[in-house]
């Protein structure tokens, strides 16, 4: 969900899926505080993730 989501232009859907699984109280504290900094990361650099339009434009998507 999150790669797919992420490049096929579903961004806020993804950070939403994220915050509600960090929410989930059946999960290990560890897991939730791991998906809370994700969540955390993605959203604050949401401006950044419209991999869809970059990809249609031709760049390349890759990590740092």
């Amino acid at each position: 969900m999150l790669t797919l989501g992420l490049l096929s232009g579903m961004g806020t859907g993804v950070i939403r899926w994220l915050q509600h699984l960090a929410e989930q109280s059946e999960l290990p504290a560890a897991t939730r505080t791991r998906l809370a900094q994700i969540h955390d990361y993605f959203d604050r650099h949401r401006d950044r993730i419209h991999y869809d339009r970059l990809l249609a434009a031709g760049y390349p998507i890759a990590s740092g």
